[in-house]
């Protein structure tokens, strides 16, 4: 029969163990109250923010999802290349997973583990001996730590799977811009040219009249410069058009530069609504993860207090020596079961440091918080009257178009009636066309800002379904 050696029960009633239980004690006093963690705090706020209430800005529709802002398909196809395709997305989804993979990694030490030995021993002056050996190790968590250390991780991968939720939301935000950016360019170049094209139009009736001798050297000279002035923006406009496409494709994580099909007119753009369950902030998945890393932050805190008190593990072994290595475990094994009280005594000093500096990480992660729940808060305040502003700029804008419309009409009609002099008429021309581009850019801008809106009340992108697997699925870190 093996032979049975237990070293843990015969020191059971020494005085090292009436000492160390000693010790047990009095850092079971020094635990700190769950009741007074920074996570709690945090919930009392953000609960305190729901009760904002947002002066809600005109509706033109709804929307569960940012990218349902805007229907259409040729930008929905573009959103699903980019998010298989943008690299720093991608980077995101891989710290992801090796969050993942952590958290599987913490959850199997609590588990026992089993090593297997075998050594086969020959000097010469005796016959062979072969030494086989299997270990089974196991540490017992007393008092939750390892418990506490494998929740702190499945918050971290808490965290990162809503900051990589944010990630999307904001590529998805940054493309949706981008692509509207670009249809806005576009027009304001489309803009600069029929601007040459009437002051082609103006120079040329010019050099015929001054050829006939019904006009003069400074109109001609007026409307040239005007028209290279015109000229130069164009060029300009051409490659300011360039940039915004190329900064598209990167975002779409495209390596070189192809032709987009993009449409002519602005789309519609829809207002959120700013009291929708879908869109509160307690939703953001930037100030989720903020939560989270709390959260994380007090569980470590928990950790580097019961690093102070005393650690149990237990170490079953089974050995054997025999002539052959088919008898080094079968022939007449011996076990042993040893069990290992450990008590921290002489390093008081650097763990009491290590719970002031959890402690101190815990308090930061909180502040980070606030600091994010503020940002937030004031984000969809600025974007709410930032809707209203751009509403009653444009209505004003249209307005002075219309009427400066009227009155280029009238000045053309004089002009030709010889009472108007060429400069004026070439002044209001341009006044005319700067007005078309000021509310050109303006409806932009108005249309933009209604992404921004979306984005800080909460609205998450929507996966399409061939893109789910992208996203992990949150496997540990509900504990």
């Amino acid at each position: 029969m093996p032979f049975l050696k237990c070293y843990f029960s015969d020191n059971l009633y020494k005085t090292p163990f009436v000492l160390a239980l000693t010790f047990v004690l009095s850092a079971c006093q020094s635990l700190p109250e769950d009741s007074a963690t920074h996570s709690h705090q945090a919930a009392l706020q953000a609960s305190l923010s729901e009760k904002t209430s947002w002066q809600e800005p005109p509706l033109t529709g709804h929307a569960t999802h940012l990218n349902e802002l805007i229907d259409d398909e040729g930008l929905n196809t573009l959103l699903l290349q980019a998010i298989k395709a943008n690299p720093d997305l991608q980077q995101v989804l891989l710290t992801l997973k090796i969050r993942a993979a952590q958290l599987n990694q913490v959850d199997s030490s609590l588990l026992p583990t089993l090593e297997a030995s075998f050594k086969a021993n020959n000097d010469g002056n005796q016959s062979p001996y072969y030494t086989g050996g299997l270990t089974v190790s196991w540490e017992a968590d007393l008092w939750s730590q390892i418990a506490d250390e494998s929740q702190a991780t499945a918050k971290a991968f808490s965290s990162q799977q809503a900051l990589y939720q944010a990630s999307l939301d904001s590529l998805i935000a940054e493309i949706m811009s981008a692509w509207l950016a670009v249809i806005a360019q576009s027009r304001a170049l489309k803009v600069e040219e029929e601007r040459v094209s009437v002051l082609a139009k103006n120079e040329s009736l010019l050099l015929n009249r001054y050829k006939n001798g019904n006009g003069d050297l400074e109109g001609l000279d007026g409307a040239r410069s005007s028209l290279a002035s015109a000229k130069e923006s164009v060029e300009e406009y051409r490659e300011d058009l360039a940039i915004k496409q190329r900064n598209l494709m990167r975002l779409l994580g495209y390596n070189k530069i192809e032709e987009i099909q993009m449409p002519t007119e602005y789309p519609e753009v829809l207002v959120p609504l700013a009291q929708l369950p879908e869109q509160t902030l307690a939703r953001r998945p930037d100030l989720m993860s903020a939560f989270y890393d709390i959260e994380q932050a007090d569980l470590e805190v928990q950790v580097a207090y019961k690093d102070l008190l005393p650690s149990l593990s237990l170490t079953a072994s089974l050995t054997d020596v025999a002539s052959s290595p088919s008898n080094a475990l079968f022939a007449s094994p011996v076990w042993y079961l040893l069990g290992q009280l450990t008590l921290p005594l002489f390093q008081q000093g650097e763990l009491e440091l290590a719970i002031d500096v959890a402690r101190y990480e815990a308090a930061q992660s909180y502040q980070i918080y606030r600091a994010a729940l503020l940002d937030a808060v004031f984000e969809v305040e600025n974007a709410i009257a930032q809707e209203k502003s751009l509403e009653l700029r444009q209505h004003y804008l249209e307005e002075a178009l219309m009427a400066e419309r009227n009155n280029l009409a009238q000045y053309q009609k004089n002009f030709k009636s010889g009472s108007v002099d060429i400069v004026d008429l070439l002044s209001v021309q341009q006044d005319v066309f700067n007005l078309i581009a000021s509310l050109d850019n303006l409806i932009y801008l108005r249309l933009d800002n209604r992404i921004s809106l979306g984005l800080a009340l909460g609205l998450s992108g929507k996966l399409p379904d061939d893109t789910d697997h992208l996203s992990p699925q949150l496997t540990g870190a509900s504990k």
